[in-house]
């Protein structure tokens, strides 16, 4: 059955308060939601959630993920307060996928102009690695479709993060994934559609223009350098830089 934008917010709104799969949302649902309608559903559902918003996370930044959604631009949602740990013991998810952060600072509230990549230097002040862990409320979500996706917060889940660098010291490189000592794969940014900094640009120029309020402080999650995959209990994860490091064993 077709639904509105508020009939909508109520089941997301719903669903992500009492953690449960929504069961009546489905690709008929969203067949009169537009993309600024679904982003105005996503912003009424962090209103009506009462959530801190910490940071950003990203979609749609490589070539796989805007294919499974059939879009051509990136997308995003919010990381709520509680939701970026520094401790591996504190995720509670189970499927994540290796990503860059970055530290917005408060020039990020004055922005009155489209930003660059060398513009970034006065907007970011720091820079770490991370996982993420998505988590949807909505079934068979890439099924659904982008609409849905956008409306439920992105996948909106919990973020584990390395020690951070200042921005000024950061230099890019190949990140190296290891499960119990053995190198499964070395990703890079450069499967980011632009590059880091290009999706860093595009995120906060589109998201000014969906009149997304942006704060020194939060952190914006700049999409998957690797596919969303679990590993096996027990098992002994490192994800290194040249600059970053993330050790722990997985429970």
């Amino acid at each position: 059955m077709m639904l509105n934008s508020t009939e909508i917010t109520k089941e997301i709104v719903t669903s992500r308060k009492f953690n449960i799969i929504n069961k009546n949302l489905n690709k008929e649902s969203f067949s009169n939601i537009s993309i600024y309608d679904a982003y105005q559903v996503q912003q009424n559902v962090i209103s009506n959630l009462g959530l801190v918003v910490s940071g950003w996370k990203l979609g749609g930044t490589n070539s796989k993920t805007r294919e499974l959604f059939n879009t051509n631009e990136l997308y995003w949602g919010p990381i709520f307060n509680g939701c970026i740990m520094t401790k591996a013991q504190d995720i509670k998810l189970h499927c994540g996928e290796i990503e860059i952060a970055l530290k917005l600072n408060k020039n990020i509230q004055s922005i009155d102009s489209k930003v660059y990549p060398n513009d970034l230097s006065k907007y970011i002040d720091s820079v770490a690695l991370a996982i993420e862990y998505p988590q949807s409320f909505i079934s068979n979500i890439s099924e659904v479709g982008i609409q849905a996706l956008i409306s439920d917060c992105c996948g909106s889940g919990q973020c584990l993060i390395s020690k951070e660098v200042p921005f000024s010291k950061f230099r890019d490189g190949i990140i190296c994934v290891e499960v119990d000592s053995i190198i499964i794969e070395e990703l890079s940014t450069d499967l980011l559609i632009g590059g880091l900094y290009q999706t860093a640009c595009d995120f906060i120029n589109r998201s000014t223009q969906f009149d997304f309020e942006l704060k020194g402080g939060q952190w914006i999650f700049t999409g998957g350098l690797s596919e969303c995959r679990s590993y096996k209990e027990n098992s002994h994860l490192k994800v290194r830089s040249s600059m970053f490091n993330l050790d722990f064993w997985l429970k």
